[in-house]
């Protein structure tokens, strides 16, 4: 039997009571007021799964709702957990002990009808004359899974409740994996260069949802944040160079975007790229010939269950036009970053930037799609990278012996690449873009975090044992065991950004999140923070320690990461 290691008693959920707004443009939204359970306190209003567009037809542009539409015109009402995209199970790991277990979430309704907002409010009226700031937050998950903020981990309850940021929050639910990232000839032909990159469209679609509607919630659409962890913060760097390269005077401009452990690194792929994934996956469930048609008479779930299957079984963005069109993703995006048009849009535009990672980024990376030998680590890695980007980078390693049966020097070899390319090379060139033009520490804000809550240690152990069954790489190996320091690692410091009162953090963790989160506030309001944020140079970070105290140090992996940063620039210029 294994050793237990019990996490402190789990607070209980807030108290629900019936809430709602009225307007006659915008009908009745009913949600929930949130009251703590043993203080009475009100805490936050929330509304759940409030859709922002018309229910999706697969593999096409979602649609904004019609003019005439009008919440809560049937009854309907918005106090529940809505839907979220059908997805594979990310579990690629399991605990050394049995003992080890993270809260559960509420049971996910997979549903492609997906295009639903989730919308936490301040129960007190904001300032006379004023409205509160917008945080817009962009959920991870490689663009594969995930979900908005359902669950204890990422509930803005006591975020807002207790006063560590006085914001509205607005959570988009996207399409994701195939759903949201097929590429092909095929969705050009049908639909034109719109109908690649969906899960990118749905992010703006609800981001313009959110600058038209939420002043109904006591929102300033003027003081708007974009923000996003791993693959939603790719995608809050998506949204911005959208924005550049749209060069539209009423599209929402935000006032800052942060940008949680990632950045765009290079170029995504091109189409053809992604078109034998899509002939791979039709394949996998016999649509033959290959085609969009054949593909939507296949339940999402027969769909999901093949992207196990398949060697390349990671739907990413795609490129998917060249300077100024119809598209999302230009291919001059990373070229204006690092030359420094990006910079000068954002000064001009009075963006701030604030961005980081956590110190051990590639412990969770090296537990995700790992490769255990030499043939299979150009493919993981293509499932997140392109071709162009990896045949220049991965000279830059060492690599072990191709003969090498060691699986642990793989899986480690994966998540350093990882690592760099998604998290501390592409942060550092985007910050040398934004410097490029003309943007300084009181523009741009740096961060790394060394600190993770005490109660961690009981949800997640230093050390994992992989689950060969649930990953294709390890299907043959069916008794691999894989230790590797863990550490703060990807993700790991989301209890101290949303002020996790719901994980029970301690009374001292939680005065710990308020003292990070101070200088957010001043972020998010549009005030400037530079004095409360501390660095006075840019290659300077605000830095929690181990030991829970805030430093300002310089950048000491900016010499590790050159080579690598070079690259990156080298092939955004070409």
């Amino acid at each position: 039997m294994s050793a237990s290691h019990p996490h402190p008693p789990l607070p209980s959920l807030p108290l629900e009571t019936p809430t709602s707004i009225s307007s006659p443009l915008l009908g009745t939204i009913s949600g929930s007021l949130l009251t703590d359970p043993s203080t009475n306190q009100p805490l936050a209003r929330r509304y759940l799964a409030v859709p922002y567009a018309k229910t999706p037809t697969r593999f096409k542009r979602a649609e904004p709702l019609e003019e005439s539409f009008r919440y809560g015109a049937e009854g309907e009402k918005y106090d529940s957990w809505g839907g979220v995209c059908p997805q594979r199970k990310y579990s690629l790991y399991s605990y050394k002990d049995e003992g080890y277990s993270y809260p559960a979430d509420p049971t996910p309704k997979y549903t492609e009808d997906c295009l639903q907002v989730n919308i936490w409010t301040p129960v007190e009226d904001p300032p006379e004359g004023e409205q509160w700031p917008v945080l817009f937050y962009i959920h991870g998950g490689w663009l594969q899974v995930g979900h908005n903020n359902q669950g204890r981990r990422y509930d803005s309850t006591y975020l807002i409740g207790s006063g560590a940021l006085k914001c509205v929050v607005v959570a988009p639910g996207y399409r994701l994996n195939l759903f949201g990232f097929l590429a092909c000839k095929e969705l050009i032909a049908e639909g034109g260069k719109q109908s690649l990159n969906l899960g990118l469209w749905d992010q703006k679609l609800a981001l313009e949802w959110t600058h038209k509607n939420i002043h109904h919630f006591s929102g300033d659409s003027s003081r708007l944040t974009i923000s996003g962890l791993s693959a939603g913060a790719h995608s809050a760097h998506q949204q911005l160079n959208h924005l550049l390269s749209t060069s539209s005077s009423d599209a929402p401009t935000p006032i800052g975007i942060i940008l949680y452990s990632n950045a765009i690194p290079s170029t995504p792929r091109p189409v053809s790229e992604g078109q034998p994934q899509f002939e791979a996956l039709c394949s996998a469930v016999g649509v033959s010939p290959p085609s969009l048609d054949g593909l939507r008479k296949i339940d999402a779930a027969t769909l999901v269950k093949a992207m196990d299957g398949m060697e390349m079984h990671t739907f990413r963005v795609c490129q998917d036009h060249e300077g100024e069109g119809e598209g999302f993703v230009s291919n001059e995006a990373m070229k204006a970053e690092v030359d420094g048009r990006l910079g000068r849009f954002c000064k001009e535009r009075g963006i701030r930037a604030m961005l980081g990672e956590v110190d051990h980024e590639e412990g969770v990376f090296s537990q995700t799609n790992p490769p255990i030998k030499h043939s299979q680590l150009y493919t993981e890695l293509n499932n997140y990278y392109p071709h162009h980007l990896l045949t220049r980078v991965l000279p830059l390693y060492k690599h072990p012996d191709s003969t090498d049966e060691d699986p642990t020097k793989w899986i480690d070899l994966h998540g350093k690449i990882t690592a760099d390319i998604q998290v501390y090379a592409s942060q550092r060139l985007l910050v040398d873009g934004l410097v490029e033009g003309g943007m300084g520490v009181e523009e741009v804000f740096r961060y790394r975090i060394n600190w993770k809550p005490k109660v961690w240690d009981c949800y997640a152990p230093p050390q994992f044992v992989l689950i060969s069954s649930s990953l294709p790489s390890l299907a043959h190996c069916t008794s691999l065991l894989c230790f590797h320091r863990i550490g703060v690692s990807h993700a790991h410091d989301t209890s101290l950004w949303w002020y996790s009162y719901l994980l029970a953090l301690s009374p001292s963790d939680l005065a710990l999140s308020k003292a990070w989160l101070a200088p957010v506030q001043a972020f998010i309001d549009g005030r400037p923070l530079e004095e409360r944020w501390g660095t006075k140079e840019m290659d300077e970070l605000r830095v929690l320690d181990s030991k829970g105290e805030i430093l300002i140090e310089k950048d000491e992996r900016r010499k590790e990461m050159e080579g690598l940063i070079g690259v990156l620039r080298e092939l955004a210029r070409e």
